[in-house]
């Protein structure tokens, strides 16, 4: 970014993506309180849970592919 004052294009799409994003998980965080009543914090650690899960699952795949295209 310049001096200028002006935003560029990516800048500008991180932000509208993060205020999607923080949007919908507030708005989801209400939907599950609603549904899920004092489950929702054990709601959210399983979902932390499998989230974790599906990261490490990409990050080793990926480290493979890599390995292998190295060879």
């Amino acid at each position: 970014m310049a001096g200028d004052g002006k935003i560029g294009l990516w800048p500008v799409v991180a932000i509208g993506v993060g205020g999607m994003v923080g949007g919908g998980i507030f708005a989801v965080l209400g939907l599950a309180v609603q549904l899920a009543h004092g489950g929702t914090p054990l709601a959210f650690a399983i979902a932390g849970v499998v989230a974790l899960l599906t990261a490490y699952s990409s990050s080793s795949s990926r480290s493979r592919t890599r390995a292998r295209a190295e060879r």
